[in-house]
């Protein structure tokens, strides 16, 4: 394992990242939360995007909180990223 670490940090690959993070996918967003960030014309954090692409409970009512919104006329400045097909 070691070796293997010792060959990615050294060679010099660009993986085209914005933001590290560590995400815990079972610290979920709250409704509170949400509603912020519909009200305020919020985004979601690094963390809370990595977040919703694991945990399919919140990405689901989310994306239904983000919708009723957009059809009640408000703007909303962000998409919920969809699920990891990986996980």
């Amino acid at each position: 394992m070691g070796l293997f670490a010792d060959l990615s940090l050294n060679s010099n690959l660009n993986f085209d990242v914005d933001d590290f993070f560590i995400t815990e996918v079972d610290r979920h967003l709250d409704a509170e939360r949400g509603v912020a960030l519909i009200r305020e014309g919020g985004k979601p954090g690094p963390a809370e995007r990595g977040h919703l692409l694991r945990c399919r409970l919140c990405n689901i009512w989310l994306s239904g909180l983000v919708d009723l919104a957009r059809k009640a006329g408000f703007t909303i400045a962000f998409d919920v990223p969809p699920l990891d097909r990986f996980q």
